[in-house]
């Protein structure tokens, strides 16, 4: 029996390390399986493929922005034909909900160990729905019981809509309130350009004609800038686009 071919997408790379070792414990493929590439994303993944033939099994971060929309399942679908979904995630409601209306296979935490991983590997390859129990429950909330959106995700950054705090990378962000404003404003159309006369009106609810200016946007995301950005000189959430304005970048998208 052909081994089942496995491909991974986890931009974290402990995380990556992990689950090829589940499946190549010490570099060597367990009995059953062969990982065909591993990436930070499925392009990258992709190119790592060095043996031709089909993918039967994509184990991916679920939680990734660009698979919280359905458009980036349906990309998904369109380059592995066929491919069983293994998802991993922490629990968030919107990759959730995707993952679930793009009929991933699987679902688990992040945390699953290397015995669970093989043995939901082997049902997804057969077909097999295998979703965590407490994912299932979240699952079910979700959809007879749904919420707000409280909570926005952009790379390692968490914005608690509701609490009013910002999270990077496990510390936490202390933002004036105009700040908070703007990075929520900013967060709410992820990789849009949004101009600096727009935000005038949407964060300080003012025009230039009733004394905003552009320096006062100019100077507000220098400090968030200062607090976000690990090299604020070389900003890599807040992105400028000259003549557009203003986004909020995922820099794990590059």
């Amino acid at each position: 029996m052909r081994a089942i071919r496995v491909l991974i997408v986890e931009h974290d790379s402990r995380r990556r390390a992990s689950l090829i070792s589940c499946f190549a414990p010490g570099g060597r493929p367990r009995k059953g399986f062969s990982v065909a590439g591993a990436g930070v994303n499925l392009t990258n993944a992709l190119a790592q493929v060095v043996e031709p033939g089909p993918v039967d099994v994509l184990v991916v971060d679920v939680d990734r922005p660009g698979l919280r929309r359905l458009q980036g399942w349906a990309t998904l679908r369109m380059l592995l034909t066929g491919t069983r979904v293994v998802g991993l995630t922490d629990g968030n409601r919107r990759s959730i909900q995707a993952a679930m209306a793009a009929g991933v296979t699987c679902l688990h935490p992040h945390t699953i160990d290397c015995p669970t991983l093989t043995r939901v590997t082997r049902r997804a390859h057969m077909g097999l729905v295998d979703y965590a129990p407490e994912l299932l429950e979240r699952a079910r909330e979700l959809f007879l019981d749904p919420v707000d959106e409280e909570e926005i995700r952009v790379g390692g950054v968490t914005i608690d809509l509701k609490r009013r705090e910002v999270i990077c990378w496990g510390r936490r962000i202390r933002l004036t309130s105009l700040e908070f404003n703007l990075l929520s404003y900013l967060a709410q159309r992820p990789g849009e350009p949004i101009t600096s006369t727009e935000l005038l009106q949407g964060v300080w609810g003012l025009t230039r004609h009733t004394g905003g200016t552009e320096a006062q946007v100019k100077n507000c995301i220098q400090g968030l800038r200062q607090k976000l950005e690990p090299n604020p000189a070389f900003p890599r959430y807040i992105i400028a686009r000259r003549g557009l304005g203003y986004l909020l970048h995922d820099p794990l998208e590059d």
